[in-house]
């Protein structure tokens, strides 16, 4: 990327300030909105936030909205019971079987979260470059811990492309 002849980034300068600060070493608080459906964790990663509601809404966008649909397509054009039983049951095997494979991809793969070290709590003294096993964490809740190594794939997105897929076949 070429430089301006000023010395400075012309990306950079073009952008807002609260985006870039433009002096070095100022920094820019960023304000989320109060309306914000996280909730911030000092003690894990810095810039994590959790969102509350995710798991409930993707239930419902993606598993009872699809229901919801295919129960008012059964009143309205009553196609028999035996049809809507299949179409209600291929959701909810769409829903399972995805939920299920997504999880034992996650229980092989064990892809790192962000949030890892802070899960970890290393022990003093371990070193900073150097490749460790996981025998150096305190973590005194091993379910936390392991709960560290589940990153890839998504549930979020792997579940609502089952429940939404399903949906527009």
């Amino acid at each position: 990327m070429s430089q301006s002849l000023s010395g400075a980034d012309p990306i950079h300068e073009s952008l807002p300030s609260h985006v870039f600060p433009r002096q070095q070493g100022h920094h820019v608080p960023i304000r989320r909105p109060r309306a914000s459906p996280c909730l911030y964790d000092s003690s894990s990663h810095p810039a994590r936030c959790i969102l509350i509601l995710s798991l409930v809404w993707s239930v419902i966008l993606a598993g009872v909205i699809p229901f919801g649909i295919i129960l008012a397509w059964s009143a309205m054009l009553r196609p028999g019971v035996q049809k809507t039983q299949v179409t209600v049951l291929g959701l909810l095997v769409a829903l399972m079987l995805t939920s299920f494979l997504t999880d034992l991809v996650k229980n092989a793969v064990g892809r790192p979260r962000p949030d890892l070290l802070s899960r970890c709590k290393p022990a003093r003294g371990t070193s900073a470059n150097v490749l460790v096993s996981w025998t150096v964490c305190t973590q005194s809740n091993q379910q936390v811990l392991q709960e560290g190594w589940r990153s890839f794939p998504s549930g979020h997105s792997s579940f609502s492309f089952a429940g939404l897929g399903y949906f527009s076949l």
